[in-house]
């Protein structure tokens, strides 16, 4: 009979513990600022579809939680593209140019548009001349997405919302108790005007043409004192600031979408050798680096800014929303500071090379 010999497991649990615990690690690193972990906890990051979801909070949280985290994903993504181009450009115009190929290999496109740069000035410092002239790019913003985002932002009011928000004086409704103000119907109390029919005592027990102060029989105008029954503001509701910043994020959003044209570019050089290979590569590429700059420096900047105080703000109100909010909102913090890292990062670079030709983004 053949020898047994037992088999010995005692390190394996630990081992693959150390090896998922490794794996958690590399993916939480190797993940940007969208955060491995939000995939889980905030399925609506991970599929880039936060626009109507529920989160945990009341109506008008949860729009606002929904328009920021799509506008935080939709930026980070536009950035995220933005910055792959740029790099992508200045590689292209790098090995074009013969710059340094191991900085071309380089991750940070601020080496390596850097390389290009340093390239640029070598050419020029032999004697080229060059002439760049440009016409700015232009973007256009699809209106109807915008307002059909901020459509949502919009939550149906209850009635105490209704008289809170209206205008002063503004307000009419039904009114179970004192009406002060116009009333449509029979004013029993003082008409200040005149009364189609009086009591006794001179006080007003009919129709008022004029100002009621008392009983109201139907509809009141301008102030309760008691309970409005089905209210309505016949002025303007004054928005909640979540409702505002509801509607920055869907411009923000719109923003990202916008469509552009790339810059139109002429390029004249002469002098040595390599003067007809970089006026070709700066007309082939330098429209990416300049609609780039003009993205990202004259819009998408300033959305990050306005996100990022919309999500400091709004990371405080949704703690009692639950795990699921926080999660989202969270991730959508850390993609807005991710993505206004790439920015100046992106437009460093880029500007290193438009900047040797003199050509400017707007």
């Amino acid at each position: 009979m053949p020898e047994r010999h037992p088999i010995r497991i005692v390190r394996l649990l630990p081992l693959a513990a150390a090896f998922a615990g490794s794996l958690a690690c590399a993916m939480l690193l190797g993940e940007s600022g969208s955060n491995a972990v939000a995939g889980a906890a905030c399925p609506e990051w991970q599929r880039g579809n936060a626009m109507g979801a529920r989160f945990g909070g009341d109506a008008a949280l949860d729009a606002q939680i929904g328009a920021f985290v799509q506008a935080a994903y939709d930026l980070h993504a536009a950035v995220t593209k933005a910055q792959a181009q740029v790099l992508e450009s200045c590689r292209a115009m790098g090995r074009e140019l013969r710059a340094d190929p191991q900085a071309l290999q380089d991750e940070d496109p601020r080496r390596v548009c850097g390389a290009v740069a340093a390239r640029i000035d070598g050419i020029l410092r032999a004697g080229v001349q060059v002439d760049v002239r440009t016409v700015p790019p232009r973007c256009t913003v699809d209106a109807s997405f915008e307002a059909n985002c901020q459509g949502r932002c919009s939550t149906r009011l209850e009635p105490a919302e209704i008289v809170a928000r209206c205008e002063p004086g503004k307000l009419a409704g039904t009114c179970r108790g004192t009406c002060t103000g116009r009333c449509e119907g029979t004013c029993n109390g003082t008409c200040n005007g005149t009364c189609a029919a009086t009591d006794a005592s001179g006080k007003c027990q009919g129709a008022c043409d004029g100002t009621c102060s008392g009983q109201c029989s139907g509809t009141c105008h301008a102030s309760c004192e008691g309970e409005w029954q089905a209210p309505r503001c016949e002025g303007k509701i004054r928005g909640p600031q979540a409702e505002a910043d509801c509607h920055a994020a869907c411009r923000a959003r719109a923003d990202a979408k916008a469509r552009c044209t790339p810059p139109r570019v002429e390029v004249k050089a002469q002098g040595a050798a390599d003067a007809q290979a970089l006026a070709a590569t700066l007309k082939t590429h330098l429209p990416a680096l300049l609609l780039a700059q003009y993205r990202l420096a004259t819009q998408i900047r300033g959305d990050l800014v306005v996100l990022k105080e919309s999500g400091a703000a709004l990371r405080g109100r949704v703690r009692a929303a639950g795990s699921h909010a926080v999660a989202c909102v969270g991730a959508a913090v850390n993609a807005v500071a991710e993505a206004s890292v790439k920015v100046s990062i992106t437009v460093e670079a880029s500007a290193s090379v438009s900047g040797k030709v003199g050509a400017k983004a707007s």
